[in-house]
């Protein structure tokens, strides 16, 4: 009994150790600001959290724009990030945001909101969709302020968003992008096995 005590009482101090840091969740916020106007918009971001991509053209791109010459409606100058609509490529194309662990830039992982600044250059209704892993729709949020280059912040929060797409009706800027990273320290995967092993040998012994 007091062996078994002993265990539980290790235990618990491990996990109040390890919960705080894997628990504590960073947002990321993302201006496109680093990068050059024209530049393919793809990987870049991996390292934080995100890859980009065009969901319904193969041959399609994101791309990085600037502000539009006397432009007053990105919070964040001097970039944007735009679908780059191509008259050829129809429908309008829809920016995909896909959030993978910014420890490899390659695994696929999962936030609980999504938040940026949209500004289309015609008055039409954007709307912001996010999906699990399994192509679910968890939430979706439509812009309220349709008009010529109107500025307004869409966001969503649910958990285990995989991905989101961005559907606007033509050309569309996206800026500020931000969503949250809970990142899971390789020391935790050391408290795993650890505990694991503790409690196997309490098993053994009892």
């Amino acid at each position: 009994m007091h062996e078994r005590r002993t265990m539980l009482a290790a235990v618990g101090c491990a996990l109040s150790l390890s919960l705080p840091s894997v628990a504590a969740a960073a947002l990321v916020v993302i201006d496109f600001d680093d990068l050059a106007a024209g530049t393919v918009v793809t990987d870049q971001y991996a390292d934080r959290g995100v890859v980009f991509s065009i969901d319904n053209h193969a041959t399609a791109q994101a791309v990085i724009i600037e502000d539009i010459p006397g432009s007053q409606v990105n919070p964040s100058s001097p970039n944007a990030l735009s679908n780059d609509v191509d008259p050829a490529l129809m429908p309008v194309q829809i920016i995909r945001a896909t959030f993978v662990d910014p420890g490899d830039g390659v695994t696929p992982t999962t936030t609980d909101m999504v938040s940026f600044r949209y500004t289309s250059d015609q008055p039409d209704f954007g709307r912001l969709e996010a999906y699990s892993a399994l192509d679910q729709l968890l939430a979706s949020a439509v812009s309220v302020e349709p008009g010529f280059q109107v500025s307004e912040t869409l966001s969503v929060s649910a958990s285990g968003i995989a991905y989101v797409l961005i559907h606007p009706e033509t050309d569309v800027w996206v800026d500020d992008f931000t969503f949250s990273v809970v990142p899971l320290p390789a020391a935790a995967w050391l408290f795993v096995s650890a505990l694991a092993g503790v409690l196997g040998l309490g098993v053994v012994r009892n």
